[in-house]
Parts: structure tokens; C-alpha cells; sequence
């Protein structure tokens, strides 16, 4: 432990060196250190050198059309680059008279986009201005005076802008090395997070009809319960008698995450699988979430219930009702207008989904689990 304290310092004494000599990471505040910032290195680009040449015959000296480049990163876009004029360009672009547009790759970038513009001032917000977008040819031959809708969506490098500051926490003493992201500050997190609630983790209760004996693979137990469809394919399992039903779905929605405020798991969305046999449900009853809140240690008993996530919304819209084949499931998308930041000990997400069944007949509805996706902020 001692060893690793004292490379964290020495890491530390290295940034402040670092902060002082390196370009692209500024001393925000006086030395000692504790705001550091580092920007963004190599953000995108577009090229920066164009030729523009004629097939054909040229038009009227007065005619001029310039051309810009946007280079297409996975980060996001580069600012147009230009203009590239095409001077005495034909009044009307055929195939037989044109002008071809080549450019050198810039490293990283997928694809490019090839604009074009009237006057010498770059093209912003949403145009009429695209010649071709998303391509990954190095030329592009343009052959209409007709262009398509594009909106210049350029990335602001500064929005990931990464501050490292010391920072209190909530514990008394105790300060902690903060990661923030963007000018705002705001805390830096993983919104790409995600694990998975195995069938196991979930039950089902019949809120209305009742539950028959399970399949020999689970053991004929009188209720829902893990049954093995196929090798390695297991899933929860409830039948019903023959009668009108509804099954309700319930599961915990708690990834690891942090106590402080403001750090931990932030909930965005929650896929579920599920199947049915036998016979086809009526209707799916729309997801809900709550928080269940439980008392500090030594406090009166309770457990309060709280509605959570704000508008929910279900994709596909229409859920989808028919039988399936046993061990095979239905995806559904359930995405929270308010996402949810779990950081208290004292509190639990819950789940719920009601499947309905109105005719006299059995239902097997099959549980094939969940992935959780959320912002995750460690820092």
C-alpha cells in the first residue's frame, strides 16, 4: 500500500513537470497543482489540401462554385475545410461537364463529406449544400447543379476538455482526485456502461389466475423457475392454469456503483427478453420503475416506494404478442426520459412488467433476462 500511495505522488509530481513543459495540457491554477487540465489532442480535422478540376467545356467567367470538405471522424466532424474554387465552372453540371473534387485522406477520419456554396463563406447550420455525404472515396465527380439537405454539425474539442482536480468528498478529511469533462465542468463518466440481469435475478407472481407445475427440467415445481430450454439456455419460467392471467415480471436494477452524490451509476435504459408459448398474450401492461427507500440504522421501520425514471419511453411501440419458440425471445427497449443515479446505500431500483393473457387457456412465459445500460461516473 505504502509503495503505491508513493507512485501515485510521483505520477502526480510528473503531471505538474508535464503541465509546465507539455503542450496540450494547461496549469489551470498556481503551483502546487490541483486543477489540471488536458485538452484534447489531434481533434478532428478536415484536409487541408483540395485540386478541383473540369471535364468538359468552361463556363462564364462570372461563375464560380466553391467546394468544402468535412472529414468524418467516430469522435465526430471536422469544420468544413476550404473553399476550393471552381473558377468558370459550366452554368449546367452533366456528365459530360463537370468538376472532380480530390483530396488527400487525414488520418483517422471514416469518410467525407463534399459541399458546395455560391459565395466564399463556409456553409453553417442546415443547408441545401451536399454533393455527397459520407463517402470514403478521395474524389467525388459533380455532375448537378442540384444538391442535398446537410447540417454542419462541427465538434467542439472543448467539450472534452478533461479537468483532474482534488476535490472534497463526503467523508470528513477525505478529498478525493476528480475527473470533469467539457468548459461546464461537468463529471466525467463511461455513458457506454453496461451488465446484464441473469433470469435467475428476476421472479414472477400472478396477479391475477394462478400458476401450474413447472417442466421436469426445473424440477415440477409449482411456480415459476429456472428451466433449461437447451444446453446453455436457461430461462425463468411461469405456466398458468387455464384461465385468464397476468404475470408479473419483477426484477432489482442495482449495478455496482458509489455512495457520494453526484458518482456512481447513472441508469439511461434497460433491454428486456422475454417469450411465450402455448398461447399468445392479449397485451403487455407498460413498464414501471421505483425506488424502494428503507430507513438509517436505528430509525423507525419503513420502506417507501417511489415512482422513477420519468416518462418511459417503449420501443417498439406496439409490443409484440405472439407465441415463440421455447428459449427464444422478444427484445424490448425501455428507455427513461429521467435517468436515474443510484447512489444512496439505503435505496433499491425496482422493475415491473405485466403480461396479460384474457382467453381460458395456459400461458408459459419465459424470462430470457436483461442488460442494464448507464452512465457509470467513478470519479
Amino acid at each position: 500500500m505504502k509503495r503505491a500511495f508513493c507512485t501515485i505522488l510521483f505520477m502526480l509530481a510528473l503531471l505538474g513537470v508535464a503541465a509546465a513543459q507539455t503542450p496540450g495540457i494547461s496549469n489551470i491554477s498556481p503551483t502546487p497543482i490541483q486543477v489540471l487540465g488536458l485538452p484534447l489532442l489531434s481533434p478532428p480535422v478536415g484536409p487541408g489540401v483540395a485540386t478541383v478540376s473540369l471535364t468538359g467545356a468552361q463556363g462564364p467567367s462570372s461563375n464560380t462554385i466553391y467546394y468544402w470538405i468535412v472529414a468524418d471522424f467516430p469522435i465526430g466532424n471536422s469544420n468544413p475545410a476550404g473553399p476550393f474554387a471552381a473558377f468558370q465552372a459550366p452554368a449546367t453540371l452533366s456528365g459530360s461537364n463537370f468538376e472532380t473534387v480530390s483530396w488527400f485522406s487525414v488520418a483517422g477520419a471514416v469518410t467525407y463529406d463534399v459541399l458546395k456554396t455560391t459565395t466564399p463563406q463556409a456553409p453553417s447550420g442546415a443547408c441545401a449544400c451536399a454533393v455527397v455525404v459520407a463517402t470514403s472515396n478521395l474524389s467525388v465527380n459533380d455532375q448537378s447543379n442540384s444538391t442535398s439537405a446537410y447540417t454542419v454539425n462541427t465538434f467542439n474539442p472543448a467539450s472534452d476538455l478533461v479537468i483532474l482536480d482534488n476535490e472534497a468528498t463526503g467523508v470528513l478529511g477525505i478529498s478525493g482526485l476528480t475527473a470533469r469533462q467539457g468548459i461546464s465542468g461537468t463529471l466525467f463518466g463511461y455513458s457506454d456502461s453496461q451488465y446484464v440481469i441473469i433470469p435467475s435475478d428476476c421472479v414472477m407472481f400472478a396477479t391475477a389466475g394462478a400458476f401450474v407445475a413447472n417442466s421436469a427440467g426445473s424440477g415440477g415445481l409449482t411456480g415459476p423457475a429456472m428451466v433449461r430450454v437447451a444446453a446453455n439456455n436457461w430461462v425463468l419460467q411461469g405456466i398458468t392454469s387455464a384461465a385468464a392471467n397476468s404475470i408479473a415480471l419483477n426484477c432489482d436494477v442495482n449495478p455496482m456503483t458509489r455512495s457520494t452524490a453526484g458518482r456512481g451509476a447513472k441508469i439511461t435504459a434497460i433491454q428486456l427478453f422475454y417469450g411465450v408459448q402455448t398461447t399468445a398474450l392479449t397485451s403487455i401492461t407498460p413498464p414501471t420503475l421505483s425506488t424502494i427507500t428503507y430507513p438509517a440504522t436505528g430509525a423507525a421501520a419503513g420502506a417507501t416506494v417511489a415512482s422513477a425514471g420519468g416518462t418511459l419511453t417503449v420501443t417498439p411501440g406496439a409490443l409484440q404478442l405472439a407465441t415463440t419458440a421455447s428459449g427464444v425471445c422478444y427484445s424490448e427497449n425501455i428507455s427513461l426520459g429521467t435517468p436515474i443515479t443510484l447512489n444512496s446505500a439505503l435505496q433499491r431500483l425496482n422493475l415491473e412488467q405485466i403480461f396479460n393473457q384474457t382467453a381460458a387457456a395456459a400461458t408459459q412465459l419465459q424470462f430470457c433476462g436483461a442488460v442494464v445500460y448507464y452512465t457509470n461516473i467513478p470519479m
